[in-house]
């Protein structure tokens, strides 16, 4: 009887240690770096085009990108690929 009773409370303690573990990892995740998983974003277009000739036109395309999460985006690259979407006449 006693031998179980041991064994009960090492694994008690082993479980709560280990909680504890997982406890704090997570807590310092969430309030000292602030950073969970991913970034999230709101990504905003304004296109604007004008018409040079008959068959040239100039796109004008803004590019807003807000951190809106409290994850760090971190970029040193960002691409805008415009293509023709219909044959000029």
């Amino acid at each position: 009887m006693e031998y179980w009773k041991n064994l009960s409370n090492i694994i008690q303690a082993i479980i709560t240690s280990i909680a504890i573990v997982i406890g704090g990892i997570w807590t310092y995740l969430l309030f000292v770096r602030q950073r969970l998983n991913f970034p999230k974003v709101n990504i905003d277009l304004i296109i604007e085009d004008k018409l040079i000739s008959d068959s040239h036109r100039l796109a004008h395309v803004k590019v807003s990108i807000n951190n809106v999460g409290s994850v760090v985006l971190r970029s040193n690259f960002a691409e805008l690929r415009i293509r023709q979407a219909l044959p000029v006449s």
